[in-house]
């Protein structure tokens, strides 16, 4: 495989994971917001726990709707560059041969 078409390759995968996983933390923070709740709580637990500071800030940032804006906006951006580098695999796989 060329080296163009492999670094598509990889880059399609990452794309392609990076977005189901804003997608499943998108569902969390949408749909299950006890849940998303929940893992805040014991973040915040874990951090006293530990003894290091704890903001509010994350806290805030976490229930915020800028966040759960920027979850959906990452997950839609990042599955579109997967479909890009799809298009560019194919379309460079094609000029290779």
């Amino acid at each position: 495989m060329n080296q163009t078409l492999h670094e598509f390759y990889l880059l399609f995968w990452v794309c392609l994971g990076a977005s189901a996983f804003y997608a499943i933390l998108s569902y969390l923070v949408i749909w299950r917001r006890t849940l998303w709740v929940r893992f805040l709580d014991a973040e915040v637990a874990f951090w006293k726990r530990v003894g290091l500071p704890w903001l509010s800030f994350d806290r805030r940032f976490g229930e915020s709707r800028f966040f759960t804006v920027s979850m959906v906006f990452f997950a839609i951006t990042l599955l579109l560059l997967a479909v890009v580098c799809a298009i560019l695999y194919f379309h460079f796989r094609v000029k290779m041969a």
